[in-house]
């Protein structure tokens, strides 16, 4: 396949994990992120990059951030931690 930014074929797939955080880092500051584990394909050409959601990650996006913009999550404020 090649690249779609530079059309090259010098392409690698690898393991990432990400942590998918909401925008609006003041107002969604006790959400917790969406943790992903997918595999993306990097053009060692260019540097672009793509990857795509597992479906259970992706229902969990979904869930906290509806098409409608409203800012709503499954998850509910961070606990403290005590040490």
């Amino acid at each position: 396949m090649s690249c779609l930014k530079c059309g090259c074929s010098n392409q690698t797939e690898y393991a990432a994990e990400m942590n998918l955080h909401f925008p609006d880092h003041l107002r969604n500051a006790d959400k917790v992120g969406v943790f992903v584990f997918p595999r993306v394909q990097v053009c060692l050409d260019c540097g672009s990059s793509s990857f795509m959601i597992p479906a259970p990650e992706l229902a969990q996006l979904r869930a906290a951030k509806p098409a409608d913009g409203t800012n709503r999550t499954q998850y509910g404020p961070r606990k403290p931690v005590y040490r």
